[in-house]
């Protein structure tokens, strides 16, 4: 016996469908299970506190998937903001700022046009105006869930966060203990190097009593700088990335803390853009 007609399981009482569920050849659920009506549902769950073993497996394995409604109390899809009777649902427990955004799968780089796309649309549907006339519950539960999803478009559109965040959902974090002692005294040493290079570029660009010379150094001396920073940046990010990519954590968040070092730095030299800029160095950091 395949797969019972969908129209069949709405009507069935729980007696009924109890006893038809023990034939061994009754496929349920049905590689169609998303159809069921929201009757069939809700049938499969009492079904199951009834421990009916064919219909268990079925709530067991959609549980992660759905939610119930505050209201109205059918199966809301579990990354959808709204029922299917118009009331806003709180936000999940379980979602991640990958979800809440509509990304199917958490991922390292992400199109900042297409991730600012995601939030404003989302924001629409729960803007203040739309539920204006709702009751206090409902307004908190928008809020609640616009607050979020601000949450969420603040830290996916900054690389680290994003990279701190896809490290924390893996149980990964950057205060580590076992990693501040692997730090590696090699690469630690060479961004000293880097900084001190820095802080005598600053002194230069700050000094009044430069020459004509020396103020053509400089300017060859922030350009080689300020390019071999990015390049460092861009080059500790690929390898961020593809460690992420292949799942190595450890690789990752060690790399993570190189990439912050060097931009750390990086950041202070951008400080005194605006200054040399003033003295005709025509560099930017952008």
């Amino acid at each position: 016996m395949s797969a019972l007609p969908l129209r069949l399981f709405s009507c069935l009482t729980l007696l009924e469908f109890s006893k038809l569920c023990r034939c061994r050849s009754l496929a349920f659920p049905c590689h169609c299970h998303k159809y069921f009506s929201y009757n069939t549902n809700r049938l499969a769950v009492s079904l199951s506190r009834h421990n009916c073993p064919y219909v268990t497996s079925y709530v067991h394995n959609s549980a992660s998937s759905f939610r119930t409604c505050w209201s109205c109390s059918r199966l809301v899809k579990d990354l959808s903001f709204f029922c299917e009777c118009g009331k806003v649902q709180p936000v999940s427990p379980n979602w991640s700022y990958f979800d809440v955004l509509g990304y199917p799968n958490p991922e390292p780089v992400i199109d900042v046009i297409d991730l600012g796309d995601r939030m404003r649309q989302t924001q629409k549907l729960l803007h203040p105006d739309k539920f204006s006339a709702k009751t206090q519950y409902e307004k908190d539960l928008a809020s609640d869930a616009s607050a979020y999803v601000n949450k969420a478009y603040s830290c996916l559109q900054k690389p680290v966060e994003r990279y701190e965040y896809l490290l924390l959902l893996h149980g990964v974090s950057t205060d580590n203990v076992d990693f501040k002692k692997s730090d590696d005294t090699e690469f630690l040493s060479e961004v000293m190097n880097i900084r001190e290079k820095v802080e005598e570029v600053i002194r230069d660009v700050l000094n009044p009593s430069r020459s004509e010379k020396s103020l053509s150094e400089l300017s060859g001396t922030v350009r080689e700088l300020v390019s071999e920073l990015r390049q460092r940046l861009n080059d500790e990010e690929k390898i961020i990335i593809n460690l992420i990519s292949r799942s190595d954590w450890t690789g990752a968040l060690i790399s993570l803390s190189r990439f912050k070092y060097i931009l750390k730095v990086f950041e202070e030299l951008r400080e005194y853009e605006f200054a040399w800029k003033q003295l005709g160095i025509n560099v930017t950091t952008t």
